[in-house]
């Protein structure tokens, strides 16, 4: 049996994702009588992984990337940097009083700052 993967694309012109299976039929002597493909739309499945991943790695109040998402990423920075032997750096800033910014003035001010 083969398989893939395709991108087509709707009379919408909206994309949807669809996976394809293609299944090749012989007859007795082995020679290809025919093919059966059944495509499969999985564009909802795609969305709901994507949505998931965005729950997963982003703040739902800011939007802005979340302590996951940052270990993930430096993880990955420092694996490049001992690939391709270089240096690797981290500043990390503690704003003071920061609480008290987002409970007096909330988080919307808080975020602008």
């Amino acid at each position: 049996m083969l398989n893939s993967t395709l991108f087509h694309v709707s009379n919408q012109k909206r994309g949807r994702l669809a996976r394809s299976s293609i299944k090749l039929l012989r007859d007795d002597q082995g020679h290809i009588t025919h093919y059966i493909s059944v495509f499969s739309d999985i564009t909802e499945n795609k969305q709901r992984q994507e949505n998931l991943q965005k729950q997963a790695h982003f703040d739902p109040l800011t939007g802005l990337p979340n302590r996951v998402l940052l270990h993930e990423r430096l993880d990955q920075a420092i694996s490049r940097a001992r690939r391709q032997d270089h240096l690797f750096a981290v500043c990390f800033m503690d704003l003071d009083g920061f609480k008290q910014v987002n409970d007096t003035l909330g988080h919307k001010v808080a975020t602008t700052c």
